[in-house]
């Protein structure tokens, strides 16, 4: 019931739901407790979800096998998994393990998505290029020294520039029947930096475009995709777009976070924390299109058409897959920077 002059309220539902941190490969429980920190002085609920310290660092360890584990987790937390029941943070690989639970669970079983919000912070979601390093005794001193020289090599297998693993997974959330990548379904949205590690061993990781672990590039999730045959002599090539059901992504390149301070908020500038908050708020789909539209203005910004520093440079992923040889086709999948 409604009285004159009474103070009417809104609540902005994300502050109803919890919001879940899910760790990324290498990383222990500690490494988001930061941002962990600094989301429950904004008010909002934090649920972390550790899948155990290093265990992403075991060598017969898979991302299907995780993305179980993540499932597993938040049943014994007796989580409910209805429809649009939490918001998502990951980081890193974790974001392989999120899509690949998201899809090989929800989506693909034709159940609602149980994230409302879903914030990736530097995912591999295209591979790395610290995932051949990984494999190196030099990446097993450096990323492994607490398991016995193990670093996870079949998560390593699916982290390889163009690997089979996100290829096909692409396929799955991006270009297959349906996706839930639409703000219908849930609002979804990638930061990353754009500055490389400045100190230590990390440096040796380093490479322009890239934040020090994953490049700009590969973190995005507006792919492309097209089908290439080519005929004989004389023939022409036939080109065939591939129908993507995701909608277009939310994406902010910020020009002074490295692969590990993008999950620090609250060191250096604000602007950082203010996106995150301002993401886990939005609550129609208006909102989540101004936020897109701010995300395109700050990369905008970080990487110019002819930028001062070559680390701002843009750069493209892309990922071919031979089909069928004798008929001479090509797949490829076309890493975008920007959506078009």
């Amino acid at each position: 019931m409604a009285f004159p002059g009474a103070c009417q309220l809104k609540f902005h539902c994300s502050f109803m739901i919890p919001t879940i941190i899910l760790h990324g490969y290498s990383d222990a429980a500690e490494s988001f407790r930061p941002i962990a920190r600094f989301l429950v002085k904004q008010g909002f609920s934090v649920i972390d979800i550790h899948l155990g310290n290093y265990v992403s660092l075991e060598d017969t360890v898979t991302v299907p096998g995780l993305a179980k584990a993540f499932h597993t987790a938040l049943l014994n937390k007796k989580l409910t998994l209805e429809k649009h029941s939490f918001n998502l943070i990951v980081h890193s690989t974790g974001s392989l393990v999120a899509r690949e639970w998201l899809t090989r669970y929800f989506l693909e079983k034709n159940l609602p998505c149980p994230v409302r919000r879903y914030l990736m912070l530097a995912p591999a979601n295209f591979g790395s290029p610290l995932a051949s390093m990984g494999k190196t005794m030099l990446g097993r001193v450096i990323k492994g020294w607490k398991t016995g020289f193990e670093s996870g090599r079949e998560v390593l297998n699916a982290l390889e520039m163009g690997s089979q693993y996100t290829r096909a997974l692409a396929k799955r959330d991006l270009f297959g029947p349906s996706s839930f990548y639409d703000p219908a379904h849930c609002y979804t949205a990638v930061l990353v930096g754009s500055k490389p590690y400045q100190s230590g061993l990390r440096r040796l990781a380093d490479r322009n475009g890239g934040d020090g672990t994953v490049y700009v590039c590969t973190a995005n999730l507006n792919a492309s995709g097209m089908t290439l045959k080519f005929g004989r002599k004389n023939e022409p090539t036939e080109l065939t777009p591939w129908s993507r059901t995701a909608q277009p992504i939310a994406f902010g390149v910020f020009p002074d976070r490295d692969h590990e301070s993008i999950t620090l908020p609250e060191q250096g500038k604000k602007s950082l924390g203010a996106m995150i908050t301002r993401f886990l708020r939005i609550d129609d789909e208006a909102a989540y299109r101004a936020y897109s539209a701010d995300c395109d203005a700050l990369t905008a910004e970080t990487l110019p058409a002819s930028p001062s520093d070559k680390i701002f440079h843009t750069y493209q992923n892309l990922a071919t897959c031979r089909r069928r040889p004798r008929l001479w086709s090509l797949r490829l999948l076309l890493r975008v920077l920007r959506k078009s």
